[in-house]
């Protein structure tokens, strides 16, 4: 495993085991702030153009469908537009969770 230096809102890894062809992992935090997450989907896309397989997980920070907002009214807003398409022109797939739909006080 080689861990690459890319910041505070992702761990990367290309992972190695010497049979296999090498594959790229990625742990997310996006920050809050658009800007600096709009800087993470451009270093997370030069990954997906190197070649290797490529997993990312985590929070990304932005919504993709009304269903996984708890409270408050949807907004389909640029960044939900911009994500999704970070998705699409990238060939992700957004696999869902796996538990609570909702953190802190907006839980009922």
């Amino acid at each position: 495993m080689e861990v690459l230096p890319v910041g505070r809102q992702a761990f990367v890894a290309i992972m190695r085991d010497g049979v296999r062809q090498p594959w790229i992992f990625a742990g997310i935090y996006a920050s809050t702030n658009v800007n600096e997450r709009m800087e993470l989907w451009r270093m997370l896309t030069s990954l997906v153009d190197s070649g290797f397989p490529v997993c990312f997980v985590g929070d990304f920070n932005v919504l993709t469908e009304a269903s996984e907002k708890c409270g408050g009214q949807f907004n389909d807003s640029l960044e939900v537009m911009e994500f999704r398409s970070f998705l699409m022109d990238n060939g992700l797939l957004d696999l869902g969770f796996i538990g609570p739909s909702c953190t802190g006080s907006t839980c009922s």
